[in-house]
């Protein structure tokens, strides 16, 4: 398998992990266990960096939703 085959799949496992998590982020019964998730995901984001990805690390920062919750960002 060629260095850039490699780096796509590995970007491919990733991403469905990254997907997991915000789901897992999603669902988080404390907004502390939230947060943590949310650095991880940084971290993650670092790695999917390295195989070439170029997404937005929190793309949902760029809107609030009003009286959802008083920390909208902690989810």
């Amino acid at each position: 398998m060629s260095h850039i085959a490699e780096l796509e799949a590995t970007r491919q496992s990733l991403l469905a992990l990254r997907a997991g998590l915000h789901r897992q982020r999603d669902e988080a019964p404390t907004p502390g266990i939230a947060h943590a998730l949310r650095l991880a995901d940084a971290y993650l984001f670092m790695a999917l960096g390295y195989c070439g990805h170029n997404d937005q690390l929190f793309p949902e920062e760029g809107h609030v939703e009003v009286d959802r919750t008083p920390f909208p960002n902690l989810r």
